[in-house]
Order: C-alpha cells, then sequence, then structure tokens
C-alpha cells in the first residue's frame, strides 16, 4: 500500500501545485505510516476506520524535520480532507483493475461544523482603508474589499489584465505557495476566471497607483523593498513562471507594460501571498480594528454586497464560486437581512402600485348583463323589489 501511494502521487501530473503538496503531506504524514504495511489488495474498511480512530484520538505520528506544527488530534474537517486523498487514490486503482472495489467508498466521517463567518461591516471597512490611506498596500486591501478577490489573484495580477478606461479587470491566474516557492497557475477553478468590475473610485486609486509605480522605475528604484522590510526573501517565484524566467524578467524595466504586476514583491517578483495576510493582521492590530483574517474580507465583500442589494447570483460570480450553492451557504448568515429587505421592498411595490380599472371577465359581466335587460345585474336588494330596469320574475 505504501509503494502504490508513492507511484499514485508520482502520477498525478495535472494537479495544482498546492494540492499536490497537501496530498504529499496526507500520504507521508497519515496515510503511510498507518496502512502502508498492508497489501493493495488486504484494504479493507475496518483497516481505514481504524486509522480513523487512531488520527481522532492520538496524536499523528512525529516528523523528525521540515519546520512543521507540533503533533494534534486532528479535527473533522482535517480528516475529510485525508479521507479526500485516499479516495482518489483507491479509486485510481479501481480504474486501474488493482483491486474490485474502494473500500473507502463506505466509510463514514463525523461531518465538520462549518465556522462562524466574521466580517466587518461597511463602517469598520471605511475606517480600515481610511487608515491605511498613505500605506503602499492600500490599494491592493481596497481591492480585495470591493472585488472579492482571492489574495493570490490579486497578487498575480498584471497591468494587462486591467482595463481603466471601462471599469473592469480579468482575473486570468493565480499565485499559490508552496514551500519556499510560488507558482502561478489558472485560477481555484474553472469559475474563477472572470471578469470584475471595478467602480469608480477605485479605477482612480489604481490609476494613481500605476503612475506612481511608473515613476519608480523612471528614478530606477525598488518600489516595495523600503515600504515592505519583512518581506520573506525566501519565497521565489517558479522558475517555470513569465516573472521569473530570466534574472532580468524580474524587474519592472525588462517587462513589456501588459506583462507588469499591478503589486509586485521584491524585484518585480510576485508578492508572496503569505505575507500579504501577514501585513494585514499587523495593520488592524495597529489601527485598533476587530480581528478578522484576509480571507474575511472577501467574505465582508460579498456579505456587503448582498446587504447593498446584489443578487446571489451576481455575488457568486464575482467571487469565482463554482456553484451558487456555495455563494448561499457560506453566506447564509446574510439571509436573514436580505430576505427581510427584499419583502419590504415587495410589500412597497405592491403598495404603490396605481389603481387601474379591472377589465377581467369576471369584473364586465354585470355591466353586459344590465346592456342586455338581464335581471341578474342588478343588486340584490333591487331584484327584491323588483327593480332593476327589467320586469321581475313572475
Amino acid at each position: 500500500m505504501g509503494e502504490y501511494l508513492v507511484r499514485w502521487l508520482h502520477g498525478k501530473h495535472a494537479l495544482r501545485p498546492s494540492t499536490h503538496a497537501a496530498y504529499a503531506i496526507h500520504v507521508r504524514r497519515y496515510l503511510a505510516p498507518h496502512l502502508g504495511h498492508l497489501l493493495l489488495t488486504d484494504l479493507t474498511p475496518e483497516d481505514i476506520e481504524q486509522m480513523y480512530r487512531a488520527l481522532s484520538t492520538d496524536p499523528p505520528l512525529p516528523e523528525a524535520a521540515g519546520g512543521l506544527r507540533p503533533a494534534s488530534v486532528l479535527s473533522p474537517s482535517s480528516l475529510q480532507r485525508i479521507h479526500a486523498t485516499l479516495m482518489s487514490a483507491l479509486s485510481t486503482a479501481v480504474r486501474r483493475g488493482l483491486i474490485n472495489r474502494n473500500p473507502a467508498a463506505t466509510i463514514e466521517l463525523p461531518r465538520p461544523t462549518r465556522p462562524r463567518v466574521r466580517t466587518w461591516n461597511s463602517e469598520e471597512v471605511a475606517r480600515f482603508l481610511r487608515a491605511i490611506s498613505g500605506d503602499e498596500l492600500c490599494v491592493l486591501y481596497r481591492l480585495l474589499a470591493v472585488t472579492g478577490l482571492r489574495r493570490g489573484e490579486a497578487v498575480a495580477l498584471r497591468w494587462g489584465d486591467v482595463d481603466l478606461n471601462s471599469g473592469a479587470l480579468g482575473v486570468e491566474r493565480s499565485a499559490v505557495r508552496t514551500g519556499n516557492q510560488i507558482h502561478l497557475g489558472p485560477p481555484k477553478s474553472v469559475h474563477g476566471v472572470r471578469t470584475v468590475a471595478l467602480d469608480d473610485e477605485t479605477a482612480r486609486q489604481l490609476h494613481w497607483h500605476a503612475t506612481r509605480q511608473h515613476l519608480t522605475a523612471v528614478r530606477g528604484q525598488r518600489p516595495t523593498d523600503a515600504a515592505r522590510p519583512d518581506q520573506d526573501a525566501t519565497a521565489t517565484p517558479d522558475a517555470a513562471t513569465p516573472d521569473a524566467a530570466t534574472p532580468d524578467a524580474a524587474t519592472p524595466h525588462a517587462v513589456d507594460g501588459a506583462e507588469r504586476l499591478v503589486f509586485p514583491g521584491q524585484d518585480g517578483a510576485v508578492l508572496d501571498p503569505a505575507y500579504v495576510s501577514r501585513y494585514f493582521d499587523r495593520l488592524i492590530r495597529r489601527h485598533g480594528l476587530p480581528r478578522i483574517r484576509l480571507h474575511d474580507l472577501r467574505h465582508t465583500s460579498a456579505s456587503l454586497g448582498l446587504e447593498a442589494g446584489e443578487s446571489l447570483l451576481e455575488v457568486s460570480r464575482r467571487l469565482g464560486h463554482s456553484s451558487i450553492v456555495i455563494t448561499a451557504d457560506v453566506y447564509s448568515h446574510v439571509s436573514p437581512v436580505v430576505a427581510k429587505e427584499a419583502s419590504e421592498r415587495l410589500a412597497n411595490l405592491l403598495d404603490r402600485a396605481p389603481r387601474t380599472p379591472d377589465r377581467s371577465p369576471a369584473a364586465s359581466a354585470p355591466l353586459l348583463r344590465r346592456r342586455q335587460g338581464d335581471p341578474r345585474a342588478a343588486g340584490p336588494v333591487l331584484r327584491e323589489l323588483g327593480g332593476g330596469g327589467a320586469e321581475g320574475p313572475r
């Protein structure tokens, strides 16, 4: 089983670098130590359940090096991710005819509880943006708050992806850090490739950001070194990416304008996504704002958009979710507010609708009967008195 897992992992060439790294950790740290001694054909659901019981009650086996966090009991969400890796490996074995059925398919794991989404309100976002208005990354954080981009999508943006005249940007790639390398690749899913609208103020700030970046490049200075001295120097772009193809291509002077990064790191290379998160933490502590993660700024953008009247479908497309179901599930906490406002808008629409004559067949029937001398056209009191413009019944 251990040898098969290694061969299976080596054959997963189509995975994103971050996904491949996660699979490798799952195999090395959990699957191989617990199941590696078994034959692939002898693996049973009971063996897999025993592994999960051990992982959920006892800390994983320690590793000698690698800068890993201290071993601890795994959460249900961690078990689900490990199980997804094992399911993929065994499904491949079934397709290749190595085993008849997937023994992991019948395993039931505890459902993870979704953590409560923490967001800022509009006043807190505005306060944050005002507080960092002089910071070199202020435009980046505004872009994240307004558009809901993922941090990797934002740092991978090139000026060729941005159209300030029409007020839109195209998301075509994302930066992911694995180990000490930053890889550039497609977004998280096919729906991640999208066009996102820009408001006028964000477009204006991006224009001034481009102007400052150009002036800095003309002066021969590196725009990010002085402002962000704690940038992780060990994070280097993947050698296969266009931004690091040659030493000269790493500088703003040697890169074509359309290929130049909107938010470059040191020497014009890709800004480390992890640094963007760390720097965000430092800024909110410095300015006394409620603690949220950088990813929660994406949640904030979606929540405020829904509360402002943006439809669930529009938010889902703006965020690049693979399904509107994901958007509805993640932002269900906003639904009561949105539902209340929607019901009020609907009621106002109905209450303020102008009154028009009822021209339905049922409403026009009495008038037609009166014209034809039908006694049924008279009201009940007139019929009782024998009136109504026609001779009453005998």
